[in-house]
């Protein structure tokens, strides 16, 4: 269950992130947001803030919360999911899920909002996914302001956008 709410949540936030406002205010000067090394800043252990979403179990609409820990290393990643039974994401449920892979970053691009961010490509194991041929690609932009990560959606053709409300911070 929470392989398939994990994907589909994913494409959801993506989604949305299309259609959301953006994220924190920025300077104009791609230099004010990454004055240090992007890859290097990104490397460590993230923690999203607590959140809820909807899932189908029978015929029943269930909402559960959930937080997501991102690790990163030179290459690789891993998005694991938590699931709590609480809105305030004191108590675990027990339900856990992990998704791995490398990542790479790319060029700086501008946002909707007119600030800068930076491209990140997600090769997204897909062995937990037989019907896919090979690793799953996400394309995204992501923002380290104020001790706060970011990400958003890629599409070429469209201007980036972030989601600003699901923020992880530093672990």
């Amino acid at each position: 269950m929470i392989k398939d709410n994990q994907v589909k949540l994913f494409g959801i936030l993506l989604a949305i992130s299309l259609i959301t406002g953006c994220g924190a205010n920025s300077s104009d000067n791609p230099q004010d947001d990454f004055a240090g090394d992007a890859e290097n800043e990104l490397i460590g252990i993230w923690i999203s803030n607590c959140y809820d979403f909807t899932y189908e179990d029978g015929l029943q609409v269930k909402t559960a919360y959930a937080k997501n820990l991102f690790t990163f290393e030179s290459e690789n990643y891993t998005d694991s999911v938590i699931e709590y039974s609480d809105a305030s994401c004191r108590s675990t449920n027990g339900n856990t899920s992990e998704d791995f892979g490398t990542y790479q970053i790319g060029e700086e691009v501008s946002s909707t909002d007119g600030t800068y961010i930076k491209r990140i490509t997600f090769n997204r194991d897909s062995s937990d996914y037989p019907e896919v041929d090979g690793p799953i690609v996400i394309e995204g932009v992501f923002r380290i302001s104020g001790g706060e990560l970011d990400f958003g959606s890629y599409l070429n053709g469209e201007a980036p956008s972030l989601l600003g409300y699901l923020l992880y911070t530093r672990k």
